[in-house]
């Protein structure tokens, strides 16, 4: 668990210790566009939430995702976001969205936790590009922390077969200056 510290250098946004916390967030796998893989978001019996399914590449597949429900998240004052999980060794994605428009730009960083253990990951803001429908696009987006409005998970880049990412926290985090 990352914990709030005195000096305000970390804020935690989910706490997944909380079983309801994982309630907001939604699966969003390639079934949308024909695909074949699944996703799920619960409460697991440690107090973490777990990301797990399955990739399948059939149908022109290939994602799973899942997403919460768009908030408000002033992260302005803050450097990046850190995220205590355990995984499966596999490569994973944090999408940011800055707007409730169910398709439109997002921010992605990638993560690759080593398997089994424990980890605290740590993505500054400046390693987030934008993509629109999967596609990187050019520089004209900037993510502006203040603007935050939702989180999400991703696996895709072609890693078929079951996953699992087990997450305890998300927080931001700031530099010191």
């Amino acid at each position: 668990m990352l914990n709030n510290s005195e000096s305000g250098q970390v804020k935690v946004l989910f706490d997944f210790r909380q079983p309801e916390e994982t309630e907001q967030w939604q699966p969003i796998d390639d079934r949308v566009m024909g695909g074949v893989s699944q996703s799920t978001f619960k409460p697991s019996e440690n107090n973490t939430a777990i990301f797990a399914g399955s990739v399948s590449l059939e149908n022109n597949g290939g994602f799973a995702s899942v997403r919460m429900e768009a908030d408000t998240f002033d992260l302005n004052r803050y450097s990046g976001i850190i995220l205590r999980v355990k995984s499966d060794g596999k490569d994973y994605h944090l999408n940011l969205k800055t707007d409730s428009n169910f398709s439109g730009v997002y921010f992605q960083a990638v993560f690759s936790p080593p398997a089994d253990e424990w980890s605290t990951v740590k993505l500054p803001f400046s390693a987030f590009r934008a993509k629109i429908r999967g596609r990187y696009v050019d520089d004209q987006y900037e993510l502006k922390p203040a603007d935050i409005r939702s989180f999400g998970f991703m696996i895709s880049d072609k890693q078929k077969g079951s996953f699992q990412l087990q997450i305890d926290t998300i927080a931001a985090y700031r530099e010191e200056s």
